[in-house]
């Protein structure tokens, strides 16, 4: 057999069919499926827990426990509420009480603005009341010869002008300094306006008002001819500074000259600022931002809508929260506030007291109760005021203060008997305990000062009678560059409906430059008692001041050493009832709370 050699065969290439295969191999698919399926089961499972924790949600809503914390956070809440009201409440009184002190602090200095315009215009109508002196001749001379001199130079200046034909006047005024603009040398002044009239006319009446003296205009202003086109002029200026007043002579020499002008120059430009081009890279899609806004808007309303009740509960109370500490930090404003103008009316208060007369600042000292030298006089005192407890009533209705529904304060010195009667009726915006307890307090305060072997009044051996309580006071007060000692006793009876207050005083007035000597003798009832409204009382009372002077003769002198001490014992007692509505303000204060004392 013939045996035939094979050749080789050669690999067939592969069929387009197949490299297709290879470039979409189906593991590829499997694998973006299999991704698709876990992306699928992670929402799912991601579905299955938010129903899950709805589900647990709504369990423990629904559990007792739930419901106990439901109440606590309801309690909270109104608690927040409470709280709320209550610092608005406190907030209202602190901005009224600043808006008060405000108002006051006005008042004060306007007072104090007043006092020192008084004190300006006073000043300055004693130096404009000083004769204005004309000078020497030759300060006028020396002035003339300038004015010669410099007309060509001034000519020259108002032709250099510009004068207006359009615009109704202008105004240019130059400074020059000297030292590197520490000093200022000379000033330029010139000024260009159009006026309806002639020149003649304009001339004439310019030149009368020199005449008349109304350069400048002036009331202590001296004007002499000089010659028909030249007067010379002195006058004496006052001006009023911040710090006092300043005043300036001046002396000035007007002449006229005959100088037509017919030509003018004016000359004018504008330039305006280029205005500046918007950047169009930093434009803004005025359409996009209302679509963000609205999407932002719609995915606030869902989440509001997927929230459960108790997030809301718990925001509502954050809100409350964040509004209580609002409040309270407004609260602490205010008192802030309120304690600065404090501060600053007092400064105010004690500038203005300092300014004021010394006749009307009343002070004093408690004196010790000397037995051996005061025990009979304080006898002859509470004996008389039992005495003139029974009169009470009659008094108080001859004074015309039984019945009175308006309020009185009437001092009135009767210059016939010497006798100074001082009638009071006051409608106090205050409840009648705390009236009698500011009264205690303040009678308490003016009291002797009782030995040492004595703890109380009642150890004094004094009588009572029938009165609840018994004070007496000794006491030394300073007015007006007088001193002298007042010895007072007061009983105080408990009625049905009202307090009763009675006392008898004895002042000694001693004179150290004269041989005659004063002593007064004070009678007093006054009462407190409620008015129908809570929260408000009356208190009325009278007084009788009259005055026995001790001297070898009745003179004019002793007359009018009479009136003084009527007149200062007047404001002795007017500071009385001021030092008893202070202290009826503070007893108010302590009684509510001071607003310092708030808890923040």
């Amino acid at each position: 057999m013939n045996k035939t050699k094979r050749t080789p065969t050669k690999p067939k290439k592969p069929t387009k069919r197949i490299r297709k295969k290879e470039l979409n191999p189906s593991w590829l698919k499997r694998k973006s499926e299999l991704q698709e399926l876990r992306q699928e089961t992670r929402e799912l499972e991601n579905q299955v827990a938010i129903l899950r924790l709805k589900r647990v949600a709504e369990q423990v809503l629904q559990s007792p426990e739930t419901d106990d914390k439901y109440r606590q956070w309801r309690t909270e809440h109104q608690a927040a509420l409470d709280e709320n009201v209550a610092l608005k409440s406190k907030l209202r009184v602190v901005l009224k009480v600043s808006k008060a002190l405000r108002n006051a602090l006005d008042g004060a200095r306007q007072q104090r603005e007043e006092l020192l315009e008084a004190t300006r215009a006073l000043r300055a109508e004693l130096g404009a009341r000083r004769d204005v002196d004309l000078g020497k001749a030759t300060a006028f001379d020396m002035l003339e010869g300038r004015v010669d001199v410099r007309f060509q130079e001034v000519q020259d200046s108002f032709v250099g002008m510009p004068v207006l034909t359009t615009l109704p006047g202008q105004e240019n005024v130059n400074v020059s300094y000297r030292n590197g603009g520490r000093h200022m040398q000379a000033m330029n002044y010139r000024r260009s306006q159009l006026l309806p009239f002639e020149g003649d006319t304009i001339s004439c009446a310019i030149w009368t008002s020199v005449k008349n003296g109304g350069f400048p205009d002036d009331p202590n202003t001296r004007v002499t001819k000089r010659s028909a086109d030249a007067y010379a002029n002195a006058s004496r200026l006052t001006v009023s500074l911040e710090g006092g007043t300043i005043v300036i002579n001046m002396h000035c020499v007007f002449k006229r000259f005959a100088s037509p002008i017919d030509t003018a120059a004016m000359g004018t430009s504008t330039a305006k600022k280029p205005k500046k081009k918007r950047r169009r890279d930093r434009n803004r899609p005025h359409h996009e931002i209302a679509r963000l806004q609205k999407q932002v808007w719609e995915m606030e309303t869902q989440l509001k809508a997927l929230e459960p009740p108790s997030s809301v509960n718990v925001r509502e109370m954050q809100v409350l929260q964040q509004e209580n500490a609002e409040l309270k930090a407004k609260l602490r404003e205010s008192l802030r506030n309120a304690v600065a103008v404090e501060k600053l009316l007092k400064t105010h208060a004690d500038k203005l007291l300092q300014a004021l007369p010394k006749s009307l600042v009343v002070s004093g000292r408690n004196l010790v109760y000397d037995v051996a030298e005061d025990d009979a006089v304080f006898q002859v005192l509470a004996r008389a005021v039992d005495h003139h407890y029974m009169e009470v009533n009659h008094v108080l209705r001859e004074a015309g203060l039984d019945d009175s529904t308006v309020e009185i304060f009437d001092a009135h010195l009767s210059e016939s008997e010497q006798v100074l009667k001082l009638r009071t009726c006051s409608f106090l915006p205050y409840p009648h305990e705390l009236v009698v307890q500011a009264m205690a307090h303040r009678m308490e305060c003016e009291a002797a000062i009782l030995p040492g072997n004595v703890t109380s009044m009642r150890d004094l051996g004094l009588p009572i009678g029938s009165a609840s309580s018994l004070i007496v006071s000794k006491r030394e007060v300073h007015l007006d560059n007088e001193s002298f000692t007042i010895r007072l006793a007061l009983k105080e009876f408990v009625e049905a409906d009202r307090v009763v207050y009675v006392w008898d005083a004895i002042g000694d007035w001693p004179q150290e430059e004269t041989t005659s000597h004063v002593s007064t003798r004070e009678y007093g009832w006054c009462y407190f008692v409620p008015m129908g409204c809570p929260g408000l009382s009356v208190f009325r009372s009278f007084a009788l001041v009259s005055p026995t002077i001790v001297s070898d003769e009745a003179t004019t002198a002793d007359a009018k050493l009479v009136e003084r001490v009527m007149r200062l014992y007047r404001h002795t007692i007017e500071s009385r009832y001021q030092k008893l509505e202070n202290a009826l303000v503070d007893a108010s204060m302590q009684s509510r709370g001071s607003p310092s004392a708030v808890a923040l």
